[in-house]
C-alpha cells in the first residue's frame, strides 16, 4: 500500500510538470501566433493599398485615354468650318474609334446651342439627332461650365439604354490654343462595366471587396451580405481618391471575411487524467500552430501573387508612371515612361526629374518639387528632353506619398505624353494663319490685277477706234503704227495672263523632293541668262563648292533663273559688273544668296518688291511677277527671303532645306 502511495505521487509529480511545460509551450506559441496574425494582418492591409493604387492607377488611365480620344476629335472638328464637312469628317474619324473601343456607346457632335448633330455609331440612337439636351433633366448647367470654362467634365453615373451603369464626358470644342470660348462640344457615352472589367485586375474581387464611388455616389458594386460568424482580418480599410474630368473619384477596398480552418480535435482515450490532459493540450498546440502556419501561408501567396500583379501592371499600362522619394530623385520609373524619355531605366532612376525637363521648362519644374513637398497634388504641363534632343510634351498627375507618421515621403506620377495632341493643335494654328494670310494675298492678288490688266485693255480699245477712222480715211501708215501698239498691248497682257498662270501653279503642283546640287543648279540658269549677260557685258560667278539642298529641282531652277535674270538686268555699265552665287553659314543654317553690284534698292522697299506687280522702275521690262514667283517657291520648300542693301548693289538672301549627307546623290 505505501509503494502504492509513492508510486501514485510520483505519477502526480510527473503529470503536473509535464502539464506546466505544456502550458508553457502553449503560451509561447499564441504569443507568436498574436505576432503571425499581427503581420498576417499588415501583410493583407499592404495588399489592399496596392490593389487600391492599382485599381485607381486603372481607373485614371481609362478615363485619360478615353479624354484624348475626345480631344483628338475635338482638335480635328475645330479645323474644318464647313458644316458639312465638319459633320461627314466626325463620322470617319468617331467610327474609327468606337471600332477601335468597346467601351464606348455611343458619340454625339454637339453644336453651340447643345443640339445633336451626328452621333456614332450612325443610326444606333436615331432619337437623339436634333435633340436639344439642355432640356434634359440636370444638363444645362453641365453644359454650361463645358462651353465657359473650355475644360472636358463628366456627368454622374447614369443608367444606359440598355440598363447597364454608364458616364458622359463632354470635351469642348475650342477655335484655339488660347480662346476659352467653345463652339461646340463633343459628347462620349461610355458602359462603365466595360471600362470596369479593365480597372479591376483578375480575381481580384474573389479575396477583396472593392468599392468605386464618383462625388459620394457609390456606383460598383453594392455591398455583399457577410455572414457575422465568418472570421476577418483586421485592417483598416484603404482607399484612394483623385479628382478628374471634374468629379471627385474615390477607391476602396478591404479583405473579404475568411472561415478559419477546420479545428482537428483528436480526443486520444488514455486511461488516468494525465493522458487526457496531455493529449487534449497537444491537440490544441497542434492545431493552433497549423491554423497560424496555413494563414500565414495563405498571405503570402496573395502578396507574392499581388506584387506579381502589380509589377506586370504599371509596366505594360499606357501611362508612364514614377515614384520619387522625398529627397527628390526617381526609385520607380516604369517601362513606359523610359520610352518617353528615350533613356535606360539606370539611367533615370537615382537622377531629379529637373534633369530630364526641356532648358525652358527647368524652372517650372523646379516650382512643382517645391509644390509637391507643400502638400499641393495639382497636375501639370512640362517639356522634357530626351536622350537623341527630342522634344516631348507631358502631363504628369502627381499624388503624395506619406508614411506611417503621416509626414511626406515622396509622390507618385501618373504621366500622359501629349506630343502628338499638342502638335495637332499648333498644326492647325499654322494652318488657321496661312490662310489667313493667303485669303489677304488673295485680296490684294484680285485688286492688283484688276488694276494691271486694264491698262492693256484700254490701251487696245482706244486705238481700235483710231485704226477703224484711219483706215476710212486711207492713212495707212498710221494705222500700222497704230495696229502696233494694238499688238504691243495685246503682248503685254498675254505675258501677265502667262506669268499669273505661272504663280498659280506654284504650290499646287510639286514635283517629287530630291537631292539637288545647288551649284549645278546655278549653273544651269546662268547658261539660260547668258545671252542678257554678254549684252550687258555681266559676268556671272557662281561658287564651286555650294552644298545640295532637298527640293523640286524645276521649281529651284525657275528660282535662280529669275535672281539671276534680276540681278543681271539692273547691274551698273560700265564699271565691270557681275553677279556672284554664293552661300554663307549664320549659326547652324546655311544661307544662299544671289548678289549683284547694280543700282541698289532702298531699305524702304525690301518688303514691296516681292509684291505681286509692283516694279520700283515702272519703265524697266518685265511684268512685276518675278520676284513674287521666287518668294513663293522659297516658302513652298518652308525657308525665307530676305534683301541686303551693299554699296553698291543688292544681295538677295534666302534658305532652303540642306539635304542630309546620308542621302541619295544630288540629281544633275
Amino acid at each position: 500500500m505505501k509503494h502504492a502511495l509513492v508510486g501514485s505521487r510520483q505519477y502526480l509529480l510527473i503529470a503536473m510538470a509535464s502539464t506546466i511545460v505544456f502550458g508553457l509551450l502553449i503560451l509561447l506559441v499564441l504569443a507568436d501566433h498574436r505576432h503571425d496574425m499581427a503581420l498576417c494582418d499588415q501583410l493583407v492591409e499592404g495588399q489592399c493599398q496596392q490593389l487600391v493604387n492599382e485599381c485607381s492607377l486603372r481607373l485614371q488611365s481609362e478615363i485619360t485615354e478615353r479624354v484624348n480620344d475626345l480631344a483628338i476629335l475635338a482638335v480635328h472638328l475645330s479645323m474644318h468650318g464647313d458644316k458639312d464637312e465638319r459633320e461627314q469628317h466626325f463620322v470617319r474619324v468617331a467610327s474609327t474609334v468606337v471600332a477601335d473601343q468597346p467601351a464606348y456607346h455611343v458619340l454625339n457632335y454637339v453644336d453651340s446651342d447643345s443640339i445633336v448633330r451626328v452621333s456614332v455609331p450612325v443610326g444606333k440612337r436615331p432619337e437623339l439627332l436634333g435633340l436639344d439636351l439642355k432640356t434634359l433633366p440636370g444638363r444645362t448647367d453641365l453644359h454650361r461650365r463645358v462651353m465657359e470654362s473650355g475644360e472636358p467634365l463628366a456627368s454622374p453615373v447614369m443608367t444606359l439604354t440598355t440598363g447597364d451603369p454608364g458616364l458622359v464626358i463632354w470635351y469642348p470644342i475650342r477655335n484655339g490654343l488660347e480662346d476659352r470660348n467653345a463652339s461646340g462640344m463633343v459628347a462620349g457615352t461610355f458602359h462603365l462595366n466595360t471600362m470596369l472589367a479593365r480597372c479591376i485586375p483578375v480575381n481580384a474581387e474573389d479575396h477583396f471587396q472593392i468599392l468605386l464611388s464618383q462625388d459620394g455616389n457609390q456606383f460598383h458594386p453594392s455591398p455583399p451580405q457577410i455572414s457575422a460568424k465568418a472570421d476577418s482580418f483586421q485592417t483598416q480599410e484603404t482607399c484612394a481618391q483623385f479628382i478628374l474630368v471634374g468629379c471627385y473619384w474615390k477607391v476602396t477596398a478591404e479583405p473579404l471575411p475568411v472561415s478559419p480552418l477546420a479545428r482537428l480535435p483528436q480526443r486520444i482515450k488514455e486511461r488516468g487524467a494525465v493522458g487526457f490532459v496531455a493529449a487534449s493540450l497537444f491537440a490544441l498546440l497542434f492545431g493552433t500552430t497549423l491554423t497560424a502556419f496555413a494563414r500565414a501561408r495563405r498571405s503570402r501567396a496573395v502578396a507574392w501573387e499581388s506584387e506579381q500583379r502589380y509589377r506586370s501592371l504599371v509596366d505594360t499600362m499606357n501611362e508612364g508612371l514614377a515614384i520619387v522619394d522625398g529627397s527628390g530623385v526617381y526609385t520607380y520609373v516604369n517601362q513606359l515612361f523610359c520610352e518617353i524619355l528615350g533613356r535606360e531605366r539606370d539611367e533615370v532612376i537615382g537622377h531629379c526629374p529637373v534633369e530630364f525637363a526641356a532648358e525652358e521648362s527647368k524652372t517650372a519644374a523646379e516650382h512643382q518639387i517645391v509644390a509637391r513637398r507643400q502638400g499641393n497634388e495639382d497636375r501639370f504641363q512640362i517639356a522634357v528632353r530626351r536622350k537623341s534632343g527630342e522634344l516631348r510634351h507631358i502631363i504628369v498627375s502627381p499624388r503624395l506619398i506619406r508614411d506611417s507618421d503621416g509626414r511626406f515621403a515622396g509622390w507618385l506620377s501618373v504621366i500622359t505624353d501629349i506630343t502628338e495632341i499638342k502638335q495637332t493643335e499648333q498644326d492647325r494654328e499654322h494652318l488657321i494663319r496661312d490662310l489667313e494670310a493667303k485669303n489677304a494675298e488673295l485680296e490684294r492678288f484680285t485688286y492688283t490685277v484688276s488694276h494691271d490688266l486694264k491698262s492693256p485693255l484700254i490701251t487696245i480699245k482706244g486705238f481700235l477706234g483710231l485704226v477703224e477712222a484711219e483706215a476710212l480715211e486711207g492713212r495707212f501708215e498710221e494705222m500700222k503704227q497704230d495696229l502696233a501698239r494694238v499688238d504691243s498691248a495685246a503682248g503685254k497682257m498675254q505675258d501677265l495672263l502667262d506669268q499669273l498662270l505661272k504663280l498659280s501653279r506654284i504650290g499646287r503642283f510639286m514635283g517629287e523632293l530630291k537631292p539637288v546640287s545647288v551649284t549645278e543648279l546655278a549653273q544651269e540658269a546662268a547658261a539660260l541668262v547668258r545671252g542678257r549677260a554678254l549684252n550687258s557685258g555681266v559676268h556671272v560667278e557662281i561658287s564651286p563648292d555650294l552644298p545640295a539642298v532637298t527640293g523640286d529641282r524645276s521649281r529651284l531652277l525657275e528660282l535662280f533663273v529669275n535672281l539671276i535674270d534680276n540681278a543681271v538686268k539692273f547691274s551698273i555699265e560700265g564699271c565691270k559688273p557681275y553677279v556672284e552665287v554664293g552661300c554663307r553659314l549664320e549659326d547652324v543654317e546655311t544661307v544662299f544668296y544671289v548678289m549683284d553690284k547694280g543700282i541698289g534698292i532702298d531699305p524702304r522697299f525690301h518688303d514691296k518688291v516681292f509684291e505681286l506687280f509692283d516694279k520700283l522702275n515702272p519703265e524697266t521690262e518685265g511684268t512685276g511677277v518675278g520676284l513674287s514667283l521666287v518668294k513663293r517657291i522659297v516658302e513652298m520648300h518652308r525657308g525665307r527671303i530676305w534683301i541686303e542693301s551693299l554699296q553698291p548693289g543688292t544681295r538677295f538672301c534666302f534658305t532652303l532645306p540642306v539635304a542630309k549627307s546620308d542621302d541619295a546623290r544630288p540629281e544633275c
